[in-house]
């Protein structure tokens, strides 16, 4: 059975929101480099975007070190490929025994040639949310989608091998990668958008990931769902503790306000 690494949905609607927000000043930083382009200019990119969405980059990082020891290790040897995979999964054996490690390190690594993909996932989902809602409240949607998906899908595999309905087999699966978390930040960046763009997007992603399980009805599918709705409560969480503190910041300005 696949794992996380499975095909993420359609992100070129945030690709284009991405570059519009994380790189929003790159016209301006070629601009004003004269007709003949700086050769400091890439470095400014990577300058602005590291200003923009730290999270996002240390985590584009990350991923590019982790993909390289899998690279290498599978050059060495293929059974150390796995092996270093199945023991950071998600899986029910890792989660009865190591759970709080394989939930975290399990977001760090990628099966198969992903990296490319799975950074620009990152750089178009992840890198735009923080800036819209800053790097620790990103961070927490990030993981609530991760860990709390993860969570969930083990429990459903769980009760399934106990009726006896599930193969004994997804006991010792490979289940890594960031497609659950990044599910979960891509349905809240569609509700930071205008109400024009906000609905369309977000039902254009659940039917996507709806379709999906339909046609292939696996246990990363079924995560996939469940990192979606993971993400609306997120963002229901979020818009009412924004509201909170707008309220709050109102009623401090009036008290501070001398009567007439």
């Amino acid at each position: 059975m696949p794992g996380k690494f499975g095909l993420l949905p359609d992100i070129e609607p945030f690709v284009v929101y991405a570059h519009r927000m994380l790189f929003r000043d790159a016209r301006g930083l070629l601009s004003r480099s004269s007709l003949r382009p700086s050769p400091h200019a890439g470095w400014d990119l990577l300058r602005q975007a590291w200003h923009t969405a730290p999270l996002a980059m240390i985590y584009i990082a990350i991923l590019a070190f982790t993909s390289a020891v899998l690279a290498v290790a599978y050059a060495l040897d293929p059974e150390l490929y796995r092996r270093i995979l199945v023991t950071r999964s998600t899986n029910l054996s890792g989660l009865r025994t190591r759970p709080l490690y394989v939930l975290v390190a399990s977001a760090f690594w990628l099966e198969g040639v992903t990296f490319l993909r799975s950074a620009a996932a990152v750089a178009a989902v992840l890198g735009p949310l923080e800036q819209a809602i800053g790097s620790r409240p990103a961070l927490g949607v990030f993981a609530a989608g991760h860990v709390g998906a993860s969570l969930i899908v083990a429990g459903g595999l769980a009760a399934g091998r106990a009726a006896q309905v599930v193969d004994d087999r997804v006991s010792d699966t490979i289940d890594v990668g960031t497609s659950y978390g990044m599910i979960a930040c891509g349905t809240v960046l569609a509700a930071t958008l205008p109400p024009g763009w906000r609905w369309p997007l977000t039902g254009g992603l659940a039917a996507g990931l709806t379709l999906a399980m339909a046609r292939e009805p696996d246990f990363t599918a079924a995560g996939h769902l469940v990192a979606a709705a993971l993400g609306l409560l997120c963002s229901r969480h979020l818009a009412h503790h924004s509201a909170l503190v707008s309220r709050r910041r109102i009623g401090s300005k009036q008290r501070s306000t001398p009567s007439a």
